[in-house]
């Protein structure tokens, strides 16, 4: 049945139930086919607007949870994802997913408030843009873990965030008034430290500080950048970009025809906003949404036409300025599919590397991997060891066996090091004939070698 038909048939039903339509029901039964008959004419609506786009859709999905799977196994993650609420909804479902975007405007047609020629511009215009936006999601954070599981199958080992999980959500952080990063990867060359759209908004109290941090609101943001080096914060507001310069700047399309789409860039010519305006425009935006659901008319309906200043640039002009404003040591663009070679070669002339009809083939971003960890700052040569919870108590007692605080555990390495180059033979002596599992291999090497009282 057409979502139209399914429309025709809520609009009999309500007019019998429910004439004034205050969408309120006396009747639990009532009520309960009501939310029945509209969750279907949504579903029906979404399926009808977008047709095959949904199969692709849930074709993409199915590949990025395999990779997810795959990044686990390659960094013994642990603990489950964390995607933000959009992008996790998307995942789980995702016709049910488009369909919570037809609220409003289906209530508002059941009303009479918009017309089905308007229901049909306004609703599917708002399935279409969340589809593509989340198709967007989805491919750049394939790319970024398809990049970490080749790092991890390289030797790779995550030391932020400290719980072991997969973070692709920026939610909250922004109160913390800094840009952490989305993970951090010990190489055996260095840190490599990935941040996802930067910069980002952060917290704020007065006009003071809102000037200060304006530029985070208006600034274009790449999709991932990456530093060579151990980074918990790449706010640096005294610089010209209000990062951290990125060391690595990796774009991600997902779109065959992604070059041909024209934007427009106005955030870094918008005019910075005082508190009390940033308030003002709140409540207003507030007000006038509320008055309408409620069917209230304002007052004063005119507005100001205001002038914005603005550009209109192609995306592979956008990916250009990009290039310019932050200026990497390295820029590469990820495209699912092949670019004309007019487009590549003048990608490259302005020095981004291109790697092009990538698909979902996580091999083919293996040139990638190799500038990943030639951007590793040689300077950083200490690197992070994860540790269980038996070994830091052997540890602990041997820095108190040994008189060497636990503060000092590079120095405990060390001399452990040493040590065991020193009576390798007697180590391996000691692993082959003495030790079945990796406890007693702890305990008795500690106890025989070293804390022998």
């Amino acid at each position: 049945m057409s979502w139209l038909d399914i429309f025709n048939k809520l609009s009999t039903f309500l007019n019998k139930y429910d004439p004034q339509r205050t969408f309120s029901f006396a009747n639990r039964n009532i009520e309960m086919k009501f939310h029945s008959m509209l969750d279907r004419m949504k579903l029906s609506f979404v399926r009808e607007k977008l047709g095959h786009e949904i199969q692709v859709a849930e074709d993409w999905v199915r590949i990025f949870r395999r990779a997810v799977v795959e990044l686990y196994k390659a960094l013994g993650l642990e603990h489950r994802p964390l995607y933000s609420r959009e992008f996790a909804s998307f995942l789980e479902d995702i016709e049910h997913h488009l369909s919570k975007k037809l609220v409003f405007y289906a209530f508002d047609l059941l009303r009479n408030r918009l017309s089905l020629e308007e229901f049909i511009q306004k609703a599917g215009a708002a399935v279409t843009t969340s589809l593509k936006t989340n198709m967007r999601t989805l491919y750049q954070n394939w790319v970024f873990v398809s990049i970490m599981r080749l790092l991890g199958e390289r030797g790779a080992r995550m030391i932020y965030p400290e719980t072991k999980f997969l973070l692709l959500t920026r939610s909250q952080q922004q109160k913390l008034a800094i840009i952490p990063p989305n993970a951090i990867l010990a190489t055996g060359r260095g840190y490599l430290s990935f941040f996802l759209e930067i910069p980002r908004p952060i917290a704020w109290g007065d006009s003071r500080d809102l000037s200060r941090v304006w530029k985070l609101y208006t600034s274009l943001r790449p999709d991932i950048c990456v530093y060579g080096e151990k980074l918990l914060n790449a706010l640096d507001l005294s610089g010209e970009i209000v990062i951290k310069r990125p060391d690595i700047i990796i774009e991600c399309k997902e779109l065959e025809d992604w070059y041909k789409r024209r934007r427009d860039i106005r955030g870094p010519f918008a005019e910075i906003m005082s508190v009390e305006k940033w308030r003002t425009a709140w409540i207003r935006g507030l007000h006038e949404g509320l008055s309408e659901a409620v069917g209230l008319i304002m007052k004063s309906t005119k507005k100001k036409k205001k002038r914005h200043k603005v550009i209109y640039l192609s995306d592979h002009e956008i990916v250009q300025l990009y290039q310019k404003i932050y200026k990497p040591k390295t820029f590469y663009l990820v495209s699912r599919t092949r670019i004309p070679r007019e487009i590549k070669d003048d990608l490259e002339e302005n020095n981004i590397e291109v790697l092009d009809n990538i698909m979902f083939d996580h091999k083919k971003l293996e040139p990638l991997i190799e500038g990943l960890l030639n951007a590793v700052r040689k300077t950083h040569t200490k690197m992070s060891i994860a540790i269980d919870e038996d070994t830091y108590k052997l540890l602990k007692a041997l820095s108190k066996n040994i008189g060497i605080p636990l503060t000092n555990i590079d120095n405990i390495i060390t001399i452990l090091a040493q040590f065991a180059l020193e009576h390798i033979n007697e180590l391996r002596e000691t692993i082959r004939t003495k030790v079945n599992s990796r406890k007693d291999l702890v305990e008795e090497v500690l106890q025989e070698t070293f804390l022998v009282s």
